[in-house]
């Protein structure tokens, strides 16, 4: 992770060096536990003594996302029909796919499924079944449109960004209110300057993890 992020870092800090431009790389955060993410934050710093470089990120370890990421970027790029098909004819496919993505059941909780109502909000454990075979009935049930909100980082990348000066808190999101019904919102729509004042990256203050999803 830390020699690709960072040449995607690069690849951005470079024309905005050469044209004198600040940069605000915005939604900086660790994907997987490799452990390294140390090593992009000193890239940052090291970009920063010749040039004007900040980020930001949000408090939490959760991404919201569609479901059909998890799948292999090959079927993704046949588009959600072909993706849709795939999953009537072959679900067995399909759910060896979304297993092999390496997410425990844990760790993915639905958010979006408007035709399925009731599965929002619960994760893969909460499955009727074999919670990946449940996930293939989600998206054929709603013809795709099936959010996540997948655990993909750690609190400890997350604590270890808000140390350092230069990076401030961003939202990554929609304002929403109370009234939003559309799905079960990621909580960075209204929590995250709230959650990162409360204790998340606040070396002596409340653990990083009370601040979940």
């Amino acid at each position: 992770m830390p020699r690709l992020e960072s040449a995607a870092i690069d690849e951005v800090a470079g024309p905005a060096g050469r044209a004198g431009a600040r940069l605000q790389i915005s939604h900086l955060r660790a994907v997987g536990d490799d452990g390294d993410f140390a090593a992009v934050l000193d890239h940052v710093e090291e970009l920063r003594r010749g040039q004007d470089v900040a980020a930001d990120l949000y408090p939490y370890v959760h991404g919201h996302t569609t479901a059909l990421q998890l799948l292999p970027s090959e079927l993704r790029a046949l588009g959600p029909a072909a993706v849709l098909a795939a999953c009537r004819t072959d679900p067995e496919r399909i759910a060896g796919l979304l297993r092999d993505h390496g997410r425990s059941p844990e760790h993915i909780i639905v958010m979006k499924a408007t035709a399925t109502p009731d599965a929002v909000g619960h994760d893969l454990r909460d499955a009727p079944g074999d919670p990946f075979d449940w996930l293939v009935h989600l998206l054929v049930a709603n013809e795709c449109r099936v959010d996540v909100a997948v655990e993909s980082g750690r609190w400890q990348d997350v604590d270890a960004a808000f140390e350092r000066p230069w990076l401030s808190i961003g939202s990554d999101g929609t304002a929403l209110d109370a009234s939003h019904t559309a799905s079960a919102p990621h909580p960075r729509s209204w929590g995250p300057f709230r959650r990162a004042t409360a204790g998340c990256g606040t070396a002596g203050s409340r653990s990083a993890r009370s601040c979940a999803v």
